[in-house]
């Protein structure tokens, strides 16, 4: 691009490339690369500078937003820095005022500054699906409550006590996948179960609700496990992360009543302990790993910490389970055979077997276990060809 006049060649290319644009990132520009968007705007007329724009992604208000915002294809934008108000009122007028196709913007991801009060705003657009929020303060959005809001996938980094308001005002949203991430905003030695209550909402969208991630935190030995009874009336979860820096797990029956409160689950990730330790302590007992194929049904993916201690499997026992991927987040001690056996008879498609931090390459027993665990597969099902049953092991 020239700065007086455009070739013709290159004017050719620009088109071409332009068309081809469907994910655009930028930091801070100066004001030569200003004008150069200015011009090749100019040049453009009408029609946008890049058609095809799916996601924009900026760090710095200086970016000319109008030219990217304005493509008809655009889908997401995310912004990481807080907004002025100057700049808020480029990105939501045209949105607000202007409902048409053209600024229909299904996804945005967004840093709210101390004392904005432009949330309310964020969660009346009239097409927004999806809100990727990072919220370091309490907004009061009181005035939402009972409000049509067309959201139906958020995702909320904040304190407990800002998610908790956000979540008073979505009471008639039927959310469909949510992602938290917070803490407790104060600055005690210790934290109590009753901090959790933002957890107390989560009922509010039992029937909709089917995606969800929730990390808990604070990370120190004095942090409580919150109640995970609000998290069991979400009988169609499909997909489960759960995540607490808090230096207990839940029992074993605690587990198991979890686990059959989601007859629909596909993907359930347990992962409990203090951040300094990777997130591999403490384990739950192999009866929480017994209990999934009469519990969970269609579960795929499987990851937890457990301690090896075998438990008898009944004659009854299923002879064919979904579970084809299972993470075992601590190491493997003991005999690997008898793990390798009992994992296959439980998880005959079991393919994906991955044991310890990602960060340690298998050795000793967990590489014998991997092993074990494919020849036991090749065994039962050469026997299963032949017209033989394997044996119960226990």
């Amino acid at each position: 691009v020239y700065r007086d006049e455009f070739p013709a060649d290159n004017w050719e290319r620009t088109q071409i490339y332009s068309k081809r644009i469907r994910i655009l990132c930028l930091e801070d520009v100066d004001e030569y690369e200003r004008d150069v968007t200015s011009r090749l705007a100019e040049r453009f007329g009408s029609s946008p500078l890049l058609p095809r724009l799916h996601s924009f992604i900026c760090s710095t208000p200086s970016v000319p937003w109008k030219y990217f915002l304005s493509s008809p294809c655009l889908e997401h934008f995310s912004y990481d820095e807080w907004l002025d108000d100057n700049t808020w009122h480029r990105l939501l007028d045209p949105m607000l005022f202007e409902p048409r196709e053209s600024h229909a913007l299904p996804r945005l991801s967004i840093t709210l500054a101390p004392g904005d009060e432009y949330l309310p705003l964020l969660l009346k657009l009239p097409h927004l699906d999806r809100l990727d929020l990072n919220l370091p303060h309490a907004c009061d959005i009181s005035s939402l409550r009972g409000t049509d809001i067309a959201l139906r996938h958020l995702s909320i980094s904040s304190s407990c006590t800002a998610a908790e308001n956000v979540f008073k005002s979505l009471t008639t949203t039927p959310l469909e996948s949510l992602d938290v991430t917070c803490s407790v905003s104060r600055d005690d030695a210790t934290t109590n179960a009753s901090d959790w209550t933002l957890l107390d909402h989560f009922p509010q969208w039992s029937s909709t609700l089917t995606h969800l991630i929730l990390k808990l935190g604070r990370g120190d030995e004095s942090t409580a496990l919150p109640s995970f009874g609000p998290i069991q009336t979400l009988r169609n979860l499909e997909y489960l992360s759960l995540m607490s820096l808090a230096n207990i797990a839940p029992t074993d029956s605690e587990y198991i009543s979890m686990i059959q409160s989601w007859p629909a689950i596909r993907v359930l990730s347990f992962v409990f302990g203090p951040s300094e330790y990777p997130l591999f302590e403490p384990y739950a007992g192999m009866a929480v790993l017994a209990a999934i194929p009469g519990f969970a049904p269609q579960l795929e993916r499987l990851t937890i910490s457990l301690r090896l201690n075998l438990v008898p499997l009944q004659n009854t026992q299923k002879r064919s389970h979904s579970l084809w991927s299972l993470r075992l987040l601590n190491e493997v001690d003991g005999d690997p055979g008898k793990l390798g056996v009992y994992l296959d008879r439980l998880f005959p498609d079991l393919s994906r077997l991955r044991i310890g931090r990602p960060s340690l390459e298998p050795k000793g027993a967990v590489q014998g276990l991997n092993i074990l665990h494919g020849n036991c597969q090749r065994l039962r099902r050469e026997a299963e060809r032949q017209g033989f049953e394997s044996g119960v092991v226990s």
